[in-house]
Formats: structure tokens, sequence, C-alpha cells
């Protein structure tokens, strides 16, 4: 579909700004460990100790010290907020990312996998991203079991800040047939409101041109026995609240339709004075 022209079947009405509390959650979300350049930080002496213990704890057979292993992932990301030595920082990856080929948890069992897939988000960068994009492919994690590991996954990949994975995160927003995988894909790209102008422009118009083709096809039709409107209209339900979160972060802009941001797109595409 072209993205200067989205279906508006119907006029919808002006819905209210998002409250300023959505605005402080936007802001939210950036990698704690995020090192100052400026600022020499020492390796820490305690680290491998307490790697090796936390890797031990992440074999157990029984899988009886998860708890633990989650309370190791918590005290180093407290006691490094400031960041870390990068070779800490490389022996802590690589030690979250052996979580996930140790033996497999059940999806009752999610704690470890979840303080894992937070930690990475948290340190942020390329190797944190590079790992979390292979886990969200990776089985089981596709099962529908696993669904909200899942999504949770995706949202870190933002978190990162990588904008080496916004284009993955743009084709699986784009692309996915998963509802599930669209909302989350999507929603992590508003954690690149700080990057370049025109790479927000190209995520905003991409997403826009996917949220008007949604839009116009669930109201396409009135009868009740369109199975492609009853589809759309659920992946519509799944994805809106959070791709307009998103449309609001790489903007500076609040609407809450298709037709909406459409609209704005429109008028304040090329206008820089616009945008946030």
């Amino acid at each position: 579909m072209n993205p200067e022209r989205v279906p508006s079947p119907r006029p919808a009405r002006r819905a209210p700004r998002l409250a300023l509390a959505w605005l402080a959650v936007l802001l939210a979300g950036a990698p704690v460990l995020a090192q100052d350049p400026d600022k020499e930080i020492a390796e820490d002496p305690a680290l491998p100790e307490k790697l090796k213990v936390f890797d031990e704890a992440v074999r157990d057979r029984k899988m009886e010290r998860d708890q633990e292993a989650v309370g190791i992932i918590d005290e180093l990301l407290t006691q490094h907020q400031d960041g870390m030595h990068p070779k800490d920082e490389q022996a802590f990856q690589k030690s979250l990312e052996k979580v996930f080929t140790a033996r497999l948890r059940k999806p009752d069992q999610p704690q470890l996998y979840a303080a894992s897939v937070a930690a990475l988000g948290k340190i942020g960068g390329p190797v944190s991203s590079r790992i979390l994009v292979k886990l969200v492919d990776r089985k089981p994690f596709p099962d529908q079991d696993w669904t909200n590991l899942r999504e949770q996954m995706f949202e870190n990949i933002g978190k990162t800040k990588d904008e080496r994975q916004v284009e993955f995160l743009r084709k699986r927003a784009v692309n996915d047939p998963v509802d599930q995988v669209k909302k989350a894909a999507g929603g992590a790209l508003r954690h690149f409101e700080g990057s370049d102008l025109r790479l927000r422009q190209t995520v905003f118009k991409e997403l826009l041109v996917e949220y008007g083709r949604i839009y116009g096809d669930a109201h396409s039709s009135l009868d009740p026995g369109d199975a492609l409107v009853a589809t759309r209209k659920r992946t519509l339900n799944a994805i809106a609240d959070t791709w307009n979160q998103t449309l609001a972060a790489l903007s500076g802009q609040s609407f809450r339709t298709a037709e909406e941001w459409q609209h704005w797109w429109n008028k304040h595409k090329d206008d820089r004075d616009a945008w946030k």
C-alpha cells in the first residue's frame, strides 16, 4: 500500500491525547549498564567466582537452583549500575546466553529465562542484541506456551538500542503472521526514539503503511461473516495500542487511529520542525 493513501472507510472521532504519564514510560528503559565512555571502570575481581556459581546453578540437574541464579543476576545488575569493564560484560553475557543452552525449563518455570532476557536488554549493545535475536526463533520459544517470554525477547532487543537490529524488528512487525510478534516487534521499535530523524521517519512510514492496511481491511465490510475482516480486527485489536505508542515515541505526536496518524504524516512528513 502506498503510504500516501491509507484506506479510510469511516471518519474517526479524535481521541484525547495520551496522558503525560505515558510520556514518562516512553522515556524509560534505557540500558542501565551503559558505560560512561569518560569513566574508567575496573574489572570486578569477584565476578569470575560469582559467574562460576551462577553457571553451576543454571546446570543444576533438578533445576532447583533457578532462584539462586536469578538472585545472582539481580545482584550483578545492582552492583554494576554504572557499567562494567568490557571483559566482565562479555563474561556476563556469555553466562546469560548459556542459560538457554542448558537444561530446558518448562513454560511454568520461566523466571530464569525472563531474568536473563531482561539482563541482556539492560546490558545493551550489539552482543546482547545478537543473542536475543537468535533466541526468538530458537525452539521451543516459538511455541504458543512461550508467547509471553518471546514478547519479552523482542522488547529487550529494542531496549539494547542496537540500531543494527531495527531492520529485523521492522520486518517482523510488518511481515510476521503472528499477532503477538507483530505487536512485540513493533512495540520494541519505540526504544529508538532517540535515533536520527531519517531512521525514525523510515520506521514510522513503514509501520504506518502496515497499520493502515490492517485498519482499512478491518473496516472494509459490515458483514459479520467476512473472514478477512474478522482476522484484521483481531490483529488490529492486538497491535493498536502498542503501535500507537511506538509512533508517538518516534514522532513526538499522539493519535489513536491509523487515520489520524496518516493525516498527520501527509501534512508533516517533510516538516522537520513538526518532529520531536
